[in-house]
């Protein structure tokens, strides 16, 4: 059985924020929760708009994945899907902003909070292109996967990152289960011998023995972890939906901290 990889819970105007993210970045802590980062009111005006305009689904991926915005992992196949991406970029931007126009827009709030909190330049564009950030989600289940911009976009300026990490928003959990699962392994090129065939997934055998950390997520909660390392989310159970909004945070050689999904 793994061993527990304790995860670190902290208050929202915490002096530590600075330090504690660069702890994620370098993979010393499992994650970072702050507790009601966002009212449970808040959370409610936010699905009510969420279910009312409906979802999309992630192209060839199982168990599906309901999304709402677009993905830079479903572009990165051609220059072509490169550019298409850039091109909805700015109109997936305007929808998220215009789905939390009542409850907040969760990406400009992540973004102020770094403003606020380090020294760093916070940015959704790099060489003048803009990217989308702050996807939403409907997770019934996600495989042992990772998401690390070195592996996952070549030819794209994210791909020169130093580190990565995820922040999610939790705006409504799950009757049961869909918990996150964090495992101290991060990725390494001779792990794509060990892909599933015809899957995103990955061989749980690569985590065996490693410390794992186990995020609840309920309502309200704001949680970073370090993408790079494996992770999946646990099977729900019952009707309602775990929902979140989330986006990756890079950090570039230059110091700057990059937002995209």
């Amino acid at each position: 059985m793994n061993s527990q990889w304790p995860v670190t819970l902290m208050k929202k105007d915490s002096l530590e924020l600075p330090s504690l993210l660069q702890s994620v970045f370098r993979n010393e802590i499992a994650a970072l929760v702050i507790k009601n980062f966002w009212s449970l009111e808040r959370c409610r005006k936010a699905v009510e708009v969420i279910m009312g305009y409906g979802f999309d689904y992630y192209e060839g991926v199982y168990p599906p994945i309901g999304r709402i915005g677009i993905t830079q992992f479903e572009h990165r196949f051609s220059n072509r899907e490169k550019s298409s991406y850039f091109d909805k970029a700015p109109g997936a931007n305007k929808t998220r902003s215009d789905l939390f126009i009542e409850s907040g827009d969760p990406v400009k709030e992540v973004t102020n909070l770094l403003h606020c909190f380090t020294d760093t330049h916070v940015a959704v564009e790099s060489t003048g292109e803009e990217y989308f950030a702050g996807l939403v989600r409907n997770i019934h289940e996600a495989l042992l996967h990772l998401d690390f911009a070195p592996r996952d976009a070549l030819g794209w300026d994210i791909s020169n990152i130093l580190a990565q990490v995820s922040w999610n928003i939790v705006l409504q959990e799950a009757e049961k289960g869909g918990q996150t699962v964090v495992y101290k392994r991060p990725w390494m090129k001779s792990d794509e011998m060990r892909k599933v065939p015809e899957s995103y997934g990955y061989e749980m055998e690569l985590v065996r023995d490693r410390q794992e950390a186990t995020i609840e997520g309920e309502a309200g909660d704001f949680v970073v972890f370090n993408s790079q390392n494996f992770h999946r989310v646990l099977p729900t159970e019952g009707q309602r939906l775990r929902l979140t909004v989330s986006s990756f945070i890079g950090l570039t050689g230059s110091g700057t901290l990059l937002l995209w999904s």
